[in-house]
């Protein structure tokens, strides 16, 4: 079965409401690379622009594991102001299926 556990429940540095890191039992492969890690990162509403899923390959600190912000597979935009945590499941869901698990105490 495929697990994503909560690495970092809370990244700093990107643009949103929330950002989160997942640790993906099996990695994923991104753009031809095996990930371990993804942050997944909540935008709301922006003008007329609408709120968005960002999925993006993370290195264990949360942080980007590519020089550029270029949203991947998982993300998507929403109709309506973003709940936190079903924007978190509807992206792993995209990204390949995986369960979300608590990070261990």
């Amino acid at each position: 079965m495929k697990t994503a556990t909560v690495h970092i429940p809370s990244v700093d540095g990107y643009f949103g409401v929330a950002a989160r890191c997942f640790q993906l039992d099996p990695p994923r492969t991104i753009d031809g690379h095996a990930h371990e890690y993804v942050t997944v990162v909540v935008q709301q509403r922006v003008g007329p622009q609408a709120a968005e899923v960002k999925v993006y390959p993370a290195q264990a600190s949360g942080a980007s594991a590519s020089l550029q912000l270029t949203r991947r597979v998982g993300s998507c935009t929403l109709d309506g102001d973003p709940d936190i945590e079903g924007c978190y499941w509807i992206a792993l869901q995209l990204l390949g299926g995986y369960l979300v698990r608590a990070q261990d105490a």
